[in-house]
């Protein structure tokens, strides 16, 4: 009974952006526009939307008219004109699929691989020298991980296989500094480094990925740890000199944690 009312509430939500679809192209804010000498016809700003939305009380907040922008874009009715942004309150240019002809939603697109996904969402992705936002959708019933450029995209940029492969997470020298980084190791070798903003976002992904059929790789130099006391350890101080820390005893120290990601 709750899935039927599911579907309703669905349906009736896609009927009413298909609606709010048709007020917007009876509105002044398609135009033909320009930028950097290009042209690209009938098309709409992001922020003129958002104000349109609250004048026009389609929307009660500026919060609800960005979400409708969202709604728009993630339900394949309008999508940003080169594909590079979700919907922001800027001046973005935006366009309904039935007014460029293009294929709402494909099966490679980065809205109909989510559908049903619980984790997705932006990740930095190493490729070279330097880390891109990527958008990450996990699959855990194939076992895959997909990635697209961005949350619109129609195609897929790569897919990271969980079914033999393992996570290690490692505070390595490669890891993007201020971020919370893991890696996949590949069945075939290939290492992916990725790095989310938050902590606690790197340890859902890390947990995510791990039921979705991946191993986790424990870090060995923890697990072989044996010491009962940090004057058991020996460090190195600035000048990458060893030191004992079993000098200090019987004396006042302070250990600092400092984390390298």
């Amino acid at each position: 009974m709750s899935s039927i009312t599911e579907m309703v509430e669905e349906k009736s939500e896609y009927q009413r952006l298909v609606e709010l679809e048709v007020k917007i192209k009876a509105s002044n804010l398609i135009q033909d526009r320009t930028h950097l000498l290009k042209k690209y016809p009938r098309c709409l700003i992001g922020s003129e939307l958002v104000a349109w939305l609250l004048e026009t009380h389609e929307a009660v907040t500026k919060f609800e008219a960005i979400n409708l922008g969202v709604k728009l874009l993630q339900n394949g009715l309008m999508h940003h004109v080169v594909d590079e942004h979700t919907f922001k309150d800027e001046k973005l240019y935006y366009r309904f699929y039935s007014e460029d002809g293009a294929t709402p939603v494909s099966k490679t697109s980065a809205f109909f691989i989510a559908e049903g996904s619980t984790m997705k969402g932006i990740l930095l992705k190493k490729g070279g020298m330097k880390y891109s936002e990527r958008y990450f959708v996990l699959k855990p019933n194939e076992q895959k991980l997909y990635y697209f450029v961005c949350e619109t995209s129609n195609d897929i940029k790569g897919v990271i296989d969980l079914s033999s492969g393992k996570v290690d997470v490692s505070e390595c020298g490669e890891c993007k500094s201020g971020s919370y980084c893991f890696v996949l190791l590949s069945s075939n070798g290939k290492t992916h480094s990725l790095c989310a903003l938050r902590s606690k976002d790197q340890e859902a992904w890390i947990q995510a990925i791990v039921n979705a059929g991946a191993h986790f790789l424990e870090d060995q130099v923890v697990a072989d740890v044996k010491e009962q006391s940090i004057f058991e350890f020996k460090t190195l101080d600035i000048h990458k000199n060893e030191v004992i820390l079993d000098q200090y005893k019987g004396k006042v120290c302070l250990v600092v944690n400092v984390a390298s990601y």
